[in-house]
């Protein structure tokens, strides 16, 4: 049986799960950027997410692979590590200010 036939005889979990699963090895296999991103619970949010290019929809977070407080709890930075996936869209909310970013010949390039 060939891949397409498997793919067709597939519930939609399934192909929920295995999209997800070659999404993974696809960031895997990629170069990535790192930002460092200010936060403040009192400003807004700040979080990095892949979102639908058609639609901006949030498709994953991306979680945050470091954070440092400053003197307060509730501010400090977060750093992202983000895969330059060629044609992948990205949410970025810093203190609560949203801009979409795509990747373009391996760099972020606000859209």
């Amino acid at each position: 049986m060939d891949l397409k036939e498997t793919i067709k005889g597939m519930t939609d979990e399934e192909l929920l799960s295995l999209s997800q699963m070659v999404q993974k090895e696809i960031e895997r296999r990629s170069k990535y950027e790192v930002l460092t991103l200010e936060y403040n619970d009192y400003k807004g949010k700040t979080w990095v997410a892949r979102v639908n290019p058609e639609t901006l929809e949030i498709v994953e977070f991306i979680p945050a692979s470091s954070k440092r407080t400053y003197g307060r709890r509730y501010m400090g930075e977060k750093r992202y590590k983000i895969p330059l996936v060629e044609g992948t869209m990205y949410a970025i909310q810093e203190l609560g200010r949203r801009k979409y970013y795509k990747v373009v010949d391996g760099k972020l390039i606000g859209a």
